[in-house]
């Protein structure tokens, strides 16, 4: 197998030119019978985020926000965060809504207090709704059927590609889905 080719940094010209780039990006995509969003759908935080044409400006204003809201600065670290994720639209549309377990657990080496809300099941839009950011496997949707994820294990692909001995040959999978044809079709052909 070829060896990996390093990291090149991109120079400080080339950084602000992404920067400016994804300043510009929407958070969400939506057409008339489809949304397109990275990791969850709130209503409210698309509204807000609609409002805005900076998406890195938005998220500072929230997080600053969030930080001088009454009482935050008494919560504790976990809720603290819960906060900055569940009340910032960017961090919602982005990442997800969050919420804390009851008994914490480890992901990723490390031990977490909180764990994503699966807002999928209660999402009743009439729009489909297509997102990512979570591992799904083949078959899994909401009740409703209208909000359908094409991640498929992106995490564990990293996992993986880390694990020692890796030959190249993922288990897990990626799919896209087709539109108008609501195909869903998988990296491996299947």
């Amino acid at each position: 197998s070829a060896e990996p080719t390093p990291a090149v940094l991109a120079d400080e010209p080339l950084r602000q030119k992404i920067k400016e780039f994804f300043r510009s990006l929407p958070l969400a995509l939506e057409r008339d019978g489809l949304r397109v969003v990275h990791a969850c759908w709130d209503d409210a935080m698309a509204q807000i985020a609609r409002a805005s044409d900076d998406v890195l400006e938005l998220n500072e204003r929230y997080r600053q926000l969030i930080n001088e809201r009454p009482g935050h600065a008494e919560l504790d670290e976990i809720d603290q965060g819960l906060e900055h994720q569940n009340l910032n639209p960017v961090k919602v549309l982005t990442s997800g809504k969050e919420r804390r377990v009851e008994t914490p657990f480890e992901a990723s080496g490390k031990l977490r207090y909180e764990e994503r809300i699966p807002w999928w099941n209660d999402y009743d839009a009439r729009e489909l709704c297509v997102f990512g950011h979570y591992s799904f496997y083949k078959g899994d949707s909401n009740s409703a059927g209208r909000a359908i994820c094409i991640d498929y294990a992106v995490a564990k692909r990293w996992m993986e590609r880390k694990a020692p001995g890796f030959d190249g040959n993922f288990k897990a999978k990626l799919a896209a889905l087709r539109i108008p044809e609501m195909t869903l079709v998988f990296d491996d052909g299947v």
